[in-house]
C-alpha cells in the first residue's frame, strides 16, 4: 500500500485544533484519540478497505521514529511534536455506504470513544451527515476524499477537506474539451450521467456549469439510482442521444 504525504499529515493536520477539543488535554502521554469512519463493508469496500491501510501506515509513521524518512511529514520523530510526542490513536467504524449508519458511528465515537477529531467518510452523502454531527459537537472533521462540492458550501467551522473538489473537476474537463474541440475534434453536445448521491449530483452539476460556460451544450443529462443493477434505460437513452462525449460520475 503505498501512502502518498497527504496521506500522513491528513491525520496531523488538525493536531494544532485539538487543544481546544475537550478532552484533548488529558494525560501528557494519553494517546491522540482520532475516529474514522469508512466503507469497510458494502458495494465501496474495496475502496474503504485500502483508505483504511493507508491511515494505519500513516499512524505507525507518526507514532514511530522514522529518522530514513526526513522529509516526510510528522515521520522523523515519534508521536505529534506540537503536543508533546504524544501518539495517534485510530478507531475505525464501518459505515456499510449508508448515510444513516455514518450519522450514528459519528456520534458513537464522539460520545462513546471520546475522540477529538474524525476523518473519513470517502463518500460524500456519509460524510455529510457524519460531519454534521461533528460540527454539533465542535469536533475538527477532516476529509481526505469527498469531492462533492456542497460539503464545503454549509459554512461549517469544524469542518475541513484536502482533496480537489467536484468544481475542480469540472474545470478539469471543460478546459480539456474545449482545448479538443479548437483542435478540430466535433464536440457539440455533451452527455452527462451521474449517480444519484451527493457526490454523483453535485458534481455533475459542477461539471455541467464549467462545460456550459466554455460553450459546450450538456444534451441529455441522466440520472441513475446509485444502487441499481440494472441501467439499460440510460444506456438506450444515450443511444438514441447520440452525443459525442460522455462523462460519467459514478
Amino acid at each position: 500500500m503505498a501512502v502518498t504525504r497527504r496521506t500522513v499529515t491528513r491525520l496531523g493536520l488538525a493536531a494544532p485544533a485539538l487543544t481546544l477539543v475537550p478532552g484533548a488535554s488529558r494525560a501528557a502521554n494519553a494517546p491522540i484519540r482520532i475516529g474514522a469512519i469508512y466503507p469497510l463493508t458494502g458495494g465501496a469496500a474495496s475502496a474503504g478497505i485500502a483508505v483504511k491501510q493507508a491511515v494505519e501506515v500513516a499512524q505507525d509513521i507518526i507514532n514511530t521514529a522514522h529518522p530514513d524518512l526526513p522529509n516526510l511529514p510528522l515521520a522523523a520523530t515519534a508521536g505529534l511534536p506540537n503536543l508533546g510526542g504524544r501518539p495517534v490513536e485510530v478507531i475505525f467504524a464501518d459505515h456499510q455506504g449508508s448515510p444513516a449508519v455514518a450519522q450514528s458511528e459519528a456520534l458513537r465515537l464522539i460520545t462513546q470513544d471520546k475522540v477529538v477529531a474524525l476523518t473519513g467518510c470517502y463518500q460524500s452523502s456519509c460524510t455529510l451527515t457524519a460531519s454534521a454531527v461533528a460540527e454539533r459537537y465542535g469536533i475538527p472533521f477532516l476529509t481526505g476524499e469527498s469531492s462533492a462540492p456542497s460539503l464545503t458550501e454549509r459554512g461549517f467551522k469544524w469542518f475541513f477537506r484536502s482533496t480537489p473538489v467536484g468544481t475542480d473537476f469540472g474545470e478539469a474537463y471543460a478546459a480539456f474539451l474545449a482545448d479538443r474541440k479548437a483542435a478540430g475534434v466535433k464536440i457539440s453536445r455533451l452527455a452527462l450521467v451521474n449517480e444519484n448521491t451527493e457526490y454523483g449530483t453535485s458534481t455533475a452539476v459542477a461539471i455541467g456549469k464549467a462545460a456550459e460556460a466554455k460553450g459546450l451544450k450538456v444534451d441529455p443529462h441522466l440520472v441513475y439510482n446509485a444502487n441499481s443493477s440494472d441501467v439499460s434505460a440510460q444506456v438506450l437513452q444515450l443511444k438514441s442521444a447520440a452525443p459525442d462525449v460522455v462523462i460519467f460520475v459514478s
